[in-house]
């Protein structure tokens, strides 16, 4: 008999700080965590570790389990993603208690809210993106697949963030604005207008942020 979704344990791939912040939402929605598959870092969970990322080349293991990036660095996260998606492996969905949900909000595999998140309706979220705590998201937001939204930052209507776009904590970007993939806006920042990829915005109103070499 095949297992469902609900009976499947999870294994956490990275065992760093940010997984530890997973376990506990994991415990708290009643998902089993088998252990944890290491890559560069340390397994520093209560966990057994299972092997690294060459266990998902065993189809009977991927089968057995859903799978959850539990790493914050975003090149980190997309490769182990790939490989996930490569070998057919079922990501796990771990959404705090503690936040606010609209029901008509969509949310990828992989996705992680961390308690006290409000997301308001119409939104989409990725896979692969990561919610931390108190941050909100207001209605008809998008965020595509990678996005990280720091602590205590608020995203206003309307929203977008393209791949791996980084919000730091406690940054707020108004109504309407598009944030590129891979763009980085800086803690505390306010975003007022577009933000092109590749591009780190700081301060407020949010500015790019331009290195000064001397020599």
């Amino acid at each position: 008999m095949t297992m469902s979704a609900e009976q499947r344990p999870v294994v956490l791939i990275g065992g760093g700080g940010h997984a530890k912040v997973l376990l506990d939402i994991a415990r708290l929605t009643h998902r089993t965590v088998a252990g944890v598959l290491t890559l560069e870092d340390d397994n520093t969970l209560p966990l057994a570790t299972l092997g690294n990322d060459d266990r998902l080349r065993d189809r009977s293991f991927v089968a057995a389990h859903d799978f959850f990036v539990a790493i914050g660095q975003t090149q980190a996260r997309r490769r182990i993603a790939e490989t996930l998606a490569e070998h057919g492996a079922t990501l796990a969905t771990l959404i705090h208690p503690a936040c606010v949900v609209a029901a008509d909000v969509e949310i990828g595999g992989g996705t992680a809210l961390v308690a006290g998140i409000i997301v308001n309706s119409g939104s989409k979220i990725g896979q692969h993106c990561t919610l931390n705590t108190a941050c909100s998201v207001d209605h008809d937001c998008r965020l595509d697949d990678g996005v990280q939204i720091g602590p205590g930052a608020r995203l206003c209507g309307g929203v977008i963030c393209q791949e791996d776009a980084f919000i730091g904590a406690g940054a707020i970007v108004i109504e309407g604005r598009m944030i590129g993939a891979s763009a980085v806006v800086g803690a505390g920042a306010t975003v007022v207008s577009d933000i092109a990829p590749k591009t780190t915005v700081i301060g407020t109103p949010a500015r790019e942020m331009i290195l000064q070499t001397f020599g």
